[in-house]
């Protein structure tokens, strides 16, 4: 069975609203009338969508740092479309992290949602995101919109996908597996370095691979690595050129090259674009984990490994990437639901500690007691693929990196009034400003992909330093709030065709 075709929303570079010019990597969107754009990223984990506030930054030590961090900034006082909440839940509350709740139209791509259910927060070191859980209310609103046929998520470069293995999905883990084993390979040969089975969650907002304290100093003494107080992280003086290789519980394997583990430094110049320092010293991107339960592993393992995520029967899938100097062009491929379902399943006894059961079929954590929440559960959706997490970056190439594949239907949307908006339900809402604010920490950059402007229902990649800009749009200053600031709309990138590429490097 085809696969509808796609919508592609990569993650590249974007000069984002701010009160300066400032690129961020992220998925481009835009928020209210006149669009502000903001770039998000993915997070399998949260069923929200949450931008940075106007009032974000204000106390960080450096304020071009701080809004490439978290990716822009939105003013609700500059929209003529917000609609601000008063409620603790409303249509687009979901169990998650906390902010407050607003409706304002989302620009995706050219498609307008209207009266969008989101959050806003003040973030310092966080950056926005779209939720793309098992209760996404951004999955909702397109399928809704018709602008995508399911809420499956999935695709990937036809030239770099080999083979496929699925996992389970669980109530207090989207996207977890068991890890078996952890070697590091070198000229010296191979050393086995995990003691004790651990569980790690898919969390593509993470720079970092995390495992136990003890896998981790193990790591540092095989690579000897020497510890660097300031920077609270592992590092070298010098290049390494080993592996690492990953098995999980049901034989999968993936190897992580040290040129994703290990990372030179970078930081944002005055003209607010990120770039590599000239420092010689290379970032360990394997950190220790302090807390107890499941690890995080995002950007290094993520580079290596295809993801698709389907809420409906409760699973995920994952497809190693195979490294190729170059792939020209890109034959990006949805993955059907069916094609999911056909694939080797894990043991469903297996189960990440804190879950009693596992994700099957209508998905929902049971804990959300919202009147105005709107369910999931009894959307009726067909069986082409949206989109999903499909990251890349082997040696330094750029690949398509996290791009979120959103698999639209091929009739025309139609517009709804712009003047309707969802319904909410007003409760109190002494409680919304005490709910904790469960920040994601820092989002590591990737190389840039393009969307074509000579076939826009296409995606295309280009070899391009990572600091190059991705959109060109003129500056949003910062403003008493009783002056409206005009906005400009984003012109169609162009498809670069460039034999070069650098290293995305973290921001510490």
């Amino acid at each position: 069975m085809a696969c509808s075709s796609a919508l592609y929303l990569p993650i590249q570079n974007v000069t984002v609203n701010a009160n300066t010019y400032v690129q961020a990597r992220g998925i481009d969107i835009g928020i209210g009338t006149p669009a502000q754009h903001v770039a998000v990223v993915p997070d399998f984990g949260q069923n929200n969508t949450r931008v940075p506030s106007w009032t974000s930054c204000d106390s960080s030590p450096s304020e071009l740092d701080c809004i490439n961090e978290i990716g822009g900034l939105y003013n609700s006082a500059n929209s003529s479309t917000f609609v601000f909440s008063t409620a603790t839940s409303t249509n687009g509350s979901r169990t998650g992290v906390g902010g407050d709740y607003f409706n304002d139209n989302l620009l995706v791509n050219n498609s307008t949602i209207y009266g969008q259910p989101l959050l806003s927060a003040a973030l310092n070191n966080s950056q926005g995101f779209i939720g793309l859980g098992v209760e996404s209310v951004f999955l909702d609103s397109m399928v809704n919109a018709t602008l995508a046929p399911s809420r499956y998520s999935g695709g990937y470069d036809a030239n770099k996908r080999k083979g496929e293995s699925n996992f389970t999905m669980f109530s207090s883990c989207r996207a977890c597996a068991r890890v078996t084993g952890f070697t590091y390979n070198d000229d010296a040969g191979e050393t086995e370095l995990i003691d004790t089975e651990f569980w790690m969650s898919h969390t593509p907002w993470s720079d970092y691979v995390r495992v136990p304290t003890n896998l981790a100093n193990k790591f540092a003494n095989v690579t000897n690595a020497i510890w660097d107080a300031a920077e609270g992280a592992y590092k070298w003086n010098y290049a390494i050129s080993g592996t690492i290789t990953v098995t999980l519980a049901n034989g999968y394997t993936s190897t992580i090259p040290a040129s994703e583990f290990a990372l030179p430094p970078s930081s944002v110049n005055a003209n607010g674009i990120k770039e590599p320092t000239a420092s010689t010293e290379l970032i360990s991107m394997v950190r220790a984990n302090t807390s107890s339960g499941t690890v995080a592993w995002g950007a290094p393992w993520l580079a290596m490994n295809y993801i698709f995520l389907d809420p409906v029967i409760g699973s995920f899938g994952l497809s190693p990437v195979t490294a190729q100097t170059r792939s020209s062009p890109v034959l990006v491929h949805s993955l059907c639901s069916e094609d999911a379902n056909q694939q080797n399943s894990t043991n469903t006894t297996d189960q990440p500690p804190g879950s009693s059961d596992q994700q099957t079929g209508n998905l929902s954590d049971g804990t959300n007691t919202s009147n105005g929440a709107t369910s999931t559960s009894n959307k009726s959706t067909n069986t082409g693929a949206i989109a999903g997490g499909v990251v890349g970056g082997v040696a330094g190439l750029a690949l398509i990196v996290l791009a979120v594949f959103l698999f639209m239907r091929r009739r025309r949307k139609q517009k709804p009034a712009a003047s309707a908006l969802p319904s909410m339900s007003q409760n109190d809402a002494a409680a919304l400003h005490a709910q904790a604010a469960e920040l994601p920490p820092k989002y590591m950059d990737h190389p840039p992909a393009q969307v074509s402007s000579k076939a826009p229902m296409t995606i295309a990649h280009a070899d391009v330093p990572f600091q190059e800009m991705a959109t060109s749009r003129p500056v949003q200053q910062k403003q008493p709030q009783s002056q409206p600031v005009e906005m400009w709309a984003e012109p169609s990138p162009n498809e670069l065709d460039s034999s070069t590429a650098e290293r995305r490097s973290p921001r510490f």
